[in-house]
This record gives C-alpha cells, sequence and structure tokens, in this order.
C-alpha cells in the first residue's frame, strides 16, 4: 500500500468525499478521515496512527491525497498530514464546490488509468444530503470498476457536469424519480439504476442500494453475473461509515448494502406502497438465499455499535446459518 486517500467525515461536509472512493480505486487505497473544525487543526489520532502504521508495514511513507477544499479538509489540517507524506507535500483535488470536486477526480482517474480508464460514468444526486446514499452505494463500484461518480442536483447537471459527459459512452443515473427527475435521464442521457415506488413517491436507500448491487453484478462489473454470489457485501448506517467502508468493500471485491436504523436491519413495509416487485424482507431475503445457496457468510458490520447495534449483527449471522 503506497497511497492513501484522505477525505472529512463530518457530515456537514459530506459532499466533498462523494466521489473518493473511484479515486481510492485507481490508486488501490484505502480512505481515512479527518474532521473539519474551523477554531482547532483536528487530525484524529485514530486517522494518525493508520498512517504511522502503514510506513511500519511499508518501510515507506504513502502518498497522500486529500479530497475536497480547504472547507473540508483545511490548510491546517493539510499541514498535520504533510509530515506523513512521502514526499512531504500533500496532493489536494479540491474545487470550487462539490460538483467540480467530483469532476477533478474522475480528471485524475483519467489522468491515472491512461488508455484503461473506462467508457462508464455513474450520475448522483450530490445537492440534497437526504440522497447522499445513492453515491455511497455507488462506491464499491467506482473503486472496483473504476467508473468515476459524477454529481448533479435533483434537477439538472451543473456545467462543470456536463463538460464530462463527452468521456463516457455509457451514464448511469442512480437513484429514483424522487431524488433524480426522470427529465434528467433524459437529459444526460443515463440509464437508470434505481426503482420505482407503485405510488411514484418514496424514497428508500435500501432498495437503492440493493438495486446497485443487482444491476452490477448482472453487468459483470463485479462478481460472477448473480448478485447473491458476490463474496463479500458490509451493511452500513451513517454517512462516514458508508464513504470508508464503500471503499473498503471495493478493495474486497464486494458490495454495501444499508440497514434501515441503528436497532433495524430491514423494517416491515408494504407491498402496497413498494410494489409487487419489492416485497417486504428485502435484506432478510438477500442473507437468507446466500445461506440456502451454500455460499460462505461473507458479511461486514461497518462501524460501531452505536452505528449498527449487536442486535442487527446477531439477526444477520442467524440469517446467515453462522455461529456468532
Amino acid at each position: 500500500m503506497t497511497d492513501v486517500v484522505v477525505a472529512c467525515g463530518a457530515d456537514k461536509a459530506a459532499a466533498d468525499p462523494l466521489a473518493a472512493s473511484g479515486l481510492a480505486g485507481v490508486y488501490n487505497a484505502p480512505i481515512l478521515l479527518v474532521q473539519t473544525d474551523p477554531t482547532r487543526v483536528v487530525v484524529p489520532a485514530a486517522t494518525q496512527a493508520a498512517l504511522a502504521a502503514i510506513k511500519t508495514a511499508t518501510g515507506v511513507k504513502p502518498q497522500i491525497h486529500v479530497v475536497g477544499g480547504p472547507a473540508s479538509v483545511t490548510a491546517g489540517q493539510l499541514a498535520v498530514l504533510k509530515g506523513y507524506d512521502k514526499d512531504g507535500v500533500v496532493d489536494r483535488i479540491g474545487g470550487a464546490d462539490r460538483y467540480a470536486v467530483a469532476a477533478g477526480v474522475a480528471a485524475r482517474m483519467r489522468s491515472v488509468l491512461g488508455a484503461a480508464y473506462p467508457k462508464t460514468a455513474l450520475f448522483c444526486n450530490g445537492h440534497d444530503a437526504a440522497f447522499f446514499w445513492n453515491a455511497l452505494a455507488a462506491g464499491p463500484i467506482a473503486y472496483t470498476a473504476h467508473y468515476p461518480i459524477l454529481l448533479t442536483t435533483k434537477s439538472g447537471v451543473p456545467a462543470v457536469t456536463t463538460a464530462q459527459k463527452g468521456y463516457y459512452t455509457k451514464r448511469y443515473l442512480v437513484g429514483t424519480p424522487v431524488d433524480t427527475y426522470d427529465a434528467l435521464k433524459s437529459a444526460l442521457p443515463a440509464t437508470r439504476i434505481g426503482w420505482k415506488a407503485a405510488d411514484g413517491s418514496v424514497y428508500d436507500r435500501v432498495l437503492v442500494a440493493r438495486s446497485v448491487v443487482e444491476t452490477a453484478a448482472a453487468a459483470d462489473w463485479i462478481g460472477y453475473g448473480d448478485a447473491y454470489s458476490l463474496g463479500d457485501y458490509g451493511y452500513a448506517n451513517r454517512l462516514a461509515d458508508s464513504l470508508v467502508g464503500g471503499a473498503f468493500m471495493g478493495r474486497r471485491g464486494g458490495v454495501l448494502q444499508f440497514t434501515y436504523s441503528a436497532t433495524d436491519l430491514d423494517q416491515p413495509r408494504q407491498v402496497a406502497i413498494y410494489g409487487a416487485d419489492h416485497p417486504v424482507g428485502w435484506n432478510e431475503d438477500f442473507l437468507v438465499a446466500r445461506r440456502d445457496m451454500g455460499l460462505s457468510p461473507d458479511a461486514w458490520i461497518l462501524g460501531g455499535t452505536t452505528s449498527i447495534q449487536p442486535a442487527v449483527q446477531t439477526e444477520i449471522t442467524r440469517l446467515l446459518g453462522a455461529t456468532p
């Protein structure tokens, strides 16, 4: 491991890191987090320890790549990170806004991969925090397949994102008609990865994440052509856990799913609202199907016990038929 991607882990600055998984993938790197506090320099002890451990394990300091401008990762934090960087010069990918940061990440991925850079891109709502989950669900795919994540609003494509469109012959819009309007899908144009509730008005991050998994598996972006046969899949419930966990799962060739809450793997839903194609027990169905197919129970809980409580971990273990 010779590279590390650093981003801000605060929810209020979560937009900048949405595209970070793709960058981590081309560098085969983990994502580490800092906190944003304008009153003091904050580089968490755990992050500093992880950077130091990389040098101990490899014998050299890593190259650090920061995703986000000074509002996400401050100049003071950059100064601290330089002490852990192999050249003492941290590489920052910033921009005027979140859309420019994502475009900058895509440009860097093109530069690193050269002729191997794919002609496929993933587009996600980067404007509304309630829908950031779509980009996070796509994170493992961005890591593994090297598909960049580019950002839109709910109803439009910013100019800096539009300028990127020409690099891609295949475009996928991750989300539902609630978080990214059908008019936006037509404007890109793009194929939607998502689902639509029977009444057309419900957003569900769990079902979007599941759609990402099924689409990626069917298209052979990951795995072996079947969502149930994937070797690894992780569960998260918080933005920061999902960000770093998405890169972790991508590195393992796995995927990311979400629980409904810290205490609930799969809350009951009404088929009348979600449609017959999306029955109650979405996560449970996925886990039980893997068990019944005799597949190894490689599930990961991403985050501490306040993010996903032990009872949910026990439930996942039970559904997989494994011993706690």
